[in-house]
């Protein structure tokens, strides 16, 4: 074989190889973003379940905060805002509760899978 036979051989498996190298970093890409999406549908809802359980717990320690608070000053009405932030205090327990029960079954559901 001729050095020029022998250069467009070696050219054209160079060639051959990079093809290759495209399609294989191509798959590993398409992979990626499969599980991707696959975090975006079923993770996402448990974090936002997660963060709205949080939320939920900061404000009803507000609302504990407000309470005690009214309680120790008599001057302010101080009974009728007890009785505002306990119904307040409810209400986000309630809310605290459901997001709780969404997110066990969010979370059940990603243990199916």
């Amino acid at each position: 074989m001729k050095i020029s036979q022998k250069m467009n051989l070696l050219q054209a498996v160079s060639v051959l190889m990079m093809a290759g190298v495209v399609v294989f970093g191509l798959s590993k890409l398409e992979l990626i973003g499969s599980e991707i999406n696959a975090i975006a549908k079923e993770d996402m809802p448990l974090i936002e379940s997660l963060t709205a359980i949080t939320v939920g717990q900061l404000e009803q320690n507000i609302a504990m905060e407000r309470a005690l608070r009214a309680g120790k000053v008599p001057d302010h009405g101080g009974v009728s805002v007890v009785k505002k932030m306990h119904e307040a205090f409810e209400g986000l327990n309630t809310e605290i509760i459901e997001a709780l029960d969404k997110g066990e079954q969010l979370a059940g559901q990603g243990l199916k899978l």
